[in-house]
């Protein structure tokens, strides 16, 4: 209280009480009592000091003057700031004039809008996790917590306003767990019920740009999401031809198409090791391999190029062919025929070629094994027996063809880290292969005609 006489009572304007201030995101109603004065004003600011001096020339005051009738509403407010509030009671009579002041403050409220709950697989892409904040307020960060924690993890703990508050989820171990989406100050929070189960999918394979027939069956455990047969560079997928059953259907057989077929195969000829060891000619130089065990590097430089190949024989009696170290062709624009007869061919390192430049083909007389730490075959493989790429749990990529007369034998998988989420066997058509392929294997026609003398 203050007055203006040299001798003063006691101030006739009561000091004001100002009732507990109820606020929305944007609003705020205050509620004061009053008495005895001849005057009250009313003050509402962002700034402290704007405060203390009664708004006196600042633009920080939302509301300055005669109170309004108790209580009132001020609108437009920013949700999640402090506001300062003063009702100042003011009595003036004669040569006397004093005041008395009531303070107090509030903060505007806010509203998180979050997801209610969401389901992830191990494994799984992480996902954004976006909540709202309402009204939006740019200056506000919000805070995301897991509780437990251990389940998921936030590629940040913190979203700014942009696009969203924003984080990103990866789910790392099966569980429930509860994300807090949270501001600090002004108080608020949203909850999200998660719960993250394991990736059940089995291991699966999946082929690219490419066709495929079998005499049997074909089966694959393709996961939610994802499709059997993927577009190649064209557009398109190859189509899957099978003469028993399929476990694919025209929900993820592939993505546009849907091509899939039942049909019988049935061929007059066997184009198996015979057929093309009989089609190389009688004067190509063939390189014969000594032992069982040859060094990828074997292959990437000498013998002799005959029709335009590299011809390498290896002849054993039940005992594999093994390549033991990785085939590198890449650059050397060499083109490989590997004919192994009487037995198998065990393969333990990559086979690469450069796109268009270098071939690759294995003609074999038995099974052909691939070791488990293979990831990656380019070329054209035709095994009178099986085809088996290895129980290992890394991804093997085919970039050719694969042909056999005993079956293929699928055998990865990647439960393993990250799960089977992805393919553990891919096999992508390879065109550049088919065009290279010699022309001395393929079949020959003779056509017989009379001609008049």
């Amino acid at each position: 209280m203050w007055c203006s006489r040299i001798v003063c009572g006691a101030c006739p304007a009561t000091t004001p009480v100002i009732d507990p201030i109820t606020t929305t995101a944007t609003t705020a109603t205050i509620s004061w009592t009053a008495t005895g004065g001849t005057s009250t004003k009313l003050y509402i600011t962002t700034d402290s000091n704007d405060f203390n001096h009664n708004c006196a020339g600042t633009n920080f005051c939302v509301f300055k003057g005669n109170a309004p009738a108790s209580p009132y509403t001020v609108t437009g407010l920013t949700p999640g700031v402090k506001y300062y509030v003063k009702v100042l009671n003011s009595y003036v009579q004669g040569q006397q004039s004093c005041n008395t002041e009531a303070t107090a403050d509030f903060t505007t409220s806010c509203t998180l809008i979050a997801p209610p709950s969401l389901s992830m697989k191990v494994g799984d892409p992480s996902q954004a996790f976006v909540v709202n904040l309402n009204p939006n307020n740019t200056g506000l960060t919000v805070g995301f917590v897991a509780t437990p924690s251990g389940i998921i993890d936030f590629s940040t703990n913190q979203g700014n306003a942009g696009n969203g508050y924003q984080t990103n989820i990866s789910a790392v171990a099966a569980g429930p767990t509860t994300i807090t989406s949270f501001v600090t100050n002004p108080s608020c929070q949203a909850q999200t019920s998660v719960n993250i189960t394991n990736n059940n999918a089995g291991a699966w394979w999946q082929v690219k740009d490419a066709d495929l027939s079998a005499n049997g069956d074909i089966n694959s455990s393709v996961p939610d999401g994802q499709y059997f047969d993927l577009d190649g560079s064209g557009g398109y997928p190859g189509v899957p031809t099978y003469s028993s059953a399929s476990n694919l259907t025209n929900t993820n057989v592939s993505l546009n198409s849907k091509w899939l077929a039942q049909s019988t195969t049935v061929g007059s000829k066997n184009y198996d090791y015979q057929f093309f060891a009989n089609q190389v000619p009688t004067d190509t130089v063939t390189t014969t391999i000594p032992n069982g065990n040859v060094d990828g590097s074997f292959f990437e430089s000498g013998g002799t190029l005959s029709y335009g190949y590299y011809w390498y024989k290896y002849t054993g009696s039940g005992t594999n062919l093994s390549i033991d170290t990785p085939v590198n062709l890449t650059g050397t624009d060499r083109k490989v025929i590997l004919l192994v007869e009487g037995t198998g061919l065990t393969i333990k390192g990559n086979i690469n070629l450069t796109d268009g430049r270098e071939f690759f083909g294995a003609f074999v007389n038995g099974a052909i094994d691939v070791d488990p730490l293979v990831t990656s075959l380019e070329g054209i493989y035709l095994a009178d027996s099986t085809f088996s790429t290895g129980a290992g749990n890394t991804k093997l990529t085919v970039r050719g063809s694969v042909a056999t007369y005993g079956g293929t034998f699928l055998q990865r998988d990647l439960a393993t880290g990250a799960g089977n989420t992805g393919p553990a066997e891919l096999f992508e058509y390879a065109p550049d292969q088919i065009l290279m392929f010699p022309t001395r294997l393929g079949a020959r026609k003779i056509s017989w005609k009379e001609i008049a003398p």
